[in-house]
């Protein structure tokens, strides 16, 4: 069957907004190590004038630290060539010239090898092994670490690591590590701080020996701690943890396939748009400048493919940021960490295409003062996307008009068919929802595939948007 010639121009169309889109996200560059296989981002915050460093670590190539004197590529290799490197984190204390720094690593050890080593600190330009106190037969690698920032003349504070079902403490007075145990929950994936506010509130995340999502808080530098079990339906773990800088009581968590968020430091969670995804959210980042404008990263399973996704509102509403090669392939994200020198700029660790760079372009779907009314014709990425035709949640769409007029939101397959419509009517001017089920137009299931739904007003085409349908 020859495509229609509705669907040739429906083709052009995208093509022309996918060119134009392109251009808003030409922030996203490569920042160096290239090629590598990166599974942690750390930065150290120093003073304005001397910008922040940042490190690396990467599977069995070692860890590498950027300076800001050098070129952006420029990448230097401090050595644990040889380990198998799964977490990293960025000691940071003092303040104005004396503010010093030490990175930690978290390795999976090769027992077999004799290598029993769990942390590592680099200090003196040398790696020193640093995991005294750990019990070997309860914990087979780090999966996450993190600390506080003290500044001032204070010593520097506490450092957490998590693993096989238990969160450590270290502290400088004893630099050894000691149980912070809140009940053999499971695996600890993710952890989080408020870093430059002592609070000694401790978030830790993970999933349970049955496969059910955990996660928890502790008020007082991990001596006592309170679970909380999130119902996401089905198997699940937590695997990334945000804090808001300015309100404890709000905190982000990446699951397996959502995005959720807690306004009341976790007696209730809630679902933000990021839901019903294929998506394992491995990295969180919060705008250094503006806190709710959120980051969400991490890996379509199967195949290990690049998923990256904003919010300007709080996680409310959200914009795919597409791959900056190709489909995505082979370039699963592993870690998101935030500039703290600038605003709406944040660092990528993928999984085999080195780091990149993304400085965030202004969102064209924001919410917008109650006076002010759109601009221009937006039609923005459907979420979920892909979204699956059997779920019980329908997919998103979200489109703004300039002024009051007749539109018509449509779904087209890839041979120019068309499926069904969602919007035909005179709409005001403002922001608006259309949602699909998978459906067509006599209810019958779309076949899985690749659609297009277009945004129209009369004979004229106004935006068109690829999406994705699964079984």
């Amino acid at each position: 069957m020859k495509p229609s010639k509705q669907f040739l121009m429906l083709c052009g169309f995208l093509a022309l907004s996918s060119s134009a889109f392109a251009q808003s996200t030409k922030s996203l560059e490569p920042f160096g190590l290239a090629g590598k296989k990166v599974t942690a981002l750390a930065i150290a915050r120093q003073s304005s004038a001397s910008g922040s460093f940042f490190y690396a670590a990467t599977s069995e190539e070692g860890v590498w630290r950027h300076v800001p004197a050098q070129a952006d590529t420029t990448w230097e290799g401090l050595g644990l060539q040889d380990k198998e490197i799964s977490a990293l984190d960025i000691h940071v204390w003092g303040a104005g010239p004396a503010l010093f720094h030490a990175p930690f690593a978290g390795v999976a050890p090769r027992f077999e090898n004799g290598d029993s080593t769990l942390v590592y600190r680099y200090e003196n330009n040398q790696w020193y092994a640093e995991d005294s106190g750990m019990a070997r037969g309860e914990i087979l690698l780090i999966r996450a670490l993190m600390s506080f920032e003290s500044g001032g003349h204070l010593p520097p504070a506490a450092t957490f690591a998590g693993g096989s079902g238990f969160v450590y403490r270290s502290t400088t007075s004893s630099r050894a590590w000691e149980q912070a145990y809140f009940g053999g929950v499971g695996v600890t994936n993710a952890l989080a701080v408020n870093r430059t506010q002592l609070s000694g509130a401790v978030w830790a995340g993970g999933e349970t020996t049955i496969f059910a999502p955990w996660i928890a808080k502790s008020l007082d530098e991990g001596k006592t701690w309170e679970v909380f079990y999130p119902d996401l339906s089905g198997d699940n773990a937590c695997d990334a943890l945000a804090v808001h800088p300015n309100d404890p009581n709000i905190v982000y968590a990446g699951m397996e396939g959502a995005v959720i968020k807690t306004t009341d430091a976790g007696r209730n969670w809630q679902k933000t748009g990021l839901l019903n995804t294929p998506v394992y959210f491995y990295g969180l980042a919060l705008d250094a400048n503006e806190a709710n404008h959120i980051y969400a990263g991490g890996v379509i399973a199967d195949p290990n493919t690049w998923a990256l996704w904003e919010s300007f509102d709080a996680g409310a509403t959200w914009r795919e940021i597409p791959a900056p090669n190709g489909n995505g392939a082979g370039q699963g994200i592993r870690s998101l960490v935030a500039d703290p020198n600038q605003a709406g700029v944040i660092y990528i660790a993928t999984a085999g295409y080195g780091v990149w760079k993304y400085q965030s372009a202004p969102t064209s779907v924001n919410d917008p003062p109650s006076n002010i009314l759109p601009q221009g014709f937006v039609l923005a990425q459907n979420v979920p996307n892909p979204f699956s035709r059997n779920a019980a949640q329908a997919t998103v769409i979200r489109y703004s008009i300039p002024s009051a007029q007749h539109l018509k939101v449509e779904i087209y397959d890839l041979l120019g068919k068309h499926v069904a419509t969602l919007v035909d009517r005179v709409q005001a001017a403002g922001e608006y929802t259309a949602q699909w089920n998978g459906k067509d137009a006599v209810g019958r299931l779309a076949p899985s595939g690749i659609y297009f739904y277009r945004l129209s007003t009369g004979a004229k085409t106004m935006a068109v948007r690829k999406m994705i349908v699964t079984r």
